[in-house]
């Protein structure tokens, strides 16, 4: 049977803001140039000194880890970690990075010991989401993820990074925890910056940022799982023409989402996805191993044996 009849349908807001590629549209490249130097040389320098407080404790943490790292997204891969007591074991010998949801859902035994949070609705108090003009029934489904990711985030107390700009929103919505803020401006031209404490040169993907604080707080290597990035894989498209994707993820019940009101043709989903495979590349490759060699994913080396008799 035919993807699209198998799985349950959503489909984005009507009102998502339709992608433009650069490529086609020469102004579309020329605004990314004036908004990259605009970043560089006046939005991030301003917002970095009046975050300089928040920032300085993050820089106080660079190459202070003594152990590999371990990046956890939410690719399919994940399932692979299915064995509690080696998992156990994985979490002594290894900084556990994990993202958004993931308390929510990790592998049996891996409890992250770093969450990173920059998806905003992990965080976004109901006031400001009512501001936006999101939906109520939208709100409480929200709140309701956040209630859950925030009781698992109390059991386990892991190290929490979340972007500057969520700043007076975590430190009520965290207090307590263990909270670094780091640069999460993204200038894609005229910077080659992986660095938390300065603008992101790659695509807004929080296993992205992970890696790259993985790499900022130690010299030992980096591990990567669930960085499948399948999406070329998961196109479809409908008897209307309707570009959709099939949404698969670690742990959850795949469903297809309608990508319409965001992509007008499957090249136009493409192109942008090839983005999220390009920016890889401007991660050092000798310093992470890419764990699922059945990814896409072709920046990094990698394994070619068993997960755990690799990492143990």
């Amino acid at each position: 049977m035919y993807p699209l009849d198998s799985y349950p349908r959503h489909s984005l807001p009507a009102d998502t803001a339709r992608w433009s590629s650069s490529f086609e549209k020469p102004h579309v490249l020329f605004a990314q140039y004036i908004e990259s130097i605009y970043t560089l040389l006046v939005k991030s320098p301003l917002n970095t000194i009046y975050n300089a407080p928040t920032l300085f404790r993050l820089s106080k943490q660079h190459k202070t880890s003594s152990k590999p790292s371990l990046v956890l997204a939410g690719g399919p891969s994940l399932t692979v970690f299915n064995d509690h007591d080696k998992n156990q074991s994985l979490a002594s010998h290894y900084n556990i990075f994990a993202c958004n949801y993931y308390p929510l859902y990790y592998p049996s035994g891996i409890t992250p010991t770093h969450l990173v949070l920059s998806d905003p609705n992990t965080i976004k108090p109901a006031s400001i989401l009512r501001a936006e003009g999101t939906a109520t029934n939208t709100i409480d489904l929200i709140e309701q993820k956040q209630n859950s990711l925030f009781e698992s985030i109390r059991k386990i107390r892991p190290k929490i990074y979340v972007p500057f700009s969520f700043c007076k929103a975590s430190l009520s919505r965290l207090k307590g925890h263990d909270i670094y803020f780091f640069n999460d401006y993204e200038a894609r031209f005229f910077n080659s910056s992986v660095s938390p404490l300065y603008p992101r040169s790659y695509t807004s993907m929080t296993a992205y940022k992970s890696i790259a604080i993985a790499l900022f707080l130690s010299d030992y290597p980096v591990y990567i799982l669930g960085v499948d990035n399948t999406y070329p894989h998961d196109v479809l498209v409908d008897s209307e023409n309707r570009v959709c994707r099939l949404e698969r993820h670690a742990n959850s019940n795949h469903f297809i989402m309608d990508h319409s009101p965001l992509f007008s043709s499957v090249s136009d989903a493409l192109v942008e996805m090839s983005v999220c495979f390009k920016d890889l590349h401007k991660f050092p490759s000798s310093r992470i191993i890419n764990l699922d060699p059945h990814s896409l994913v072709d920046a990094f080396p990698k394994i070619q044996a068993n997960v755990y008799d690799f990492l143990l």
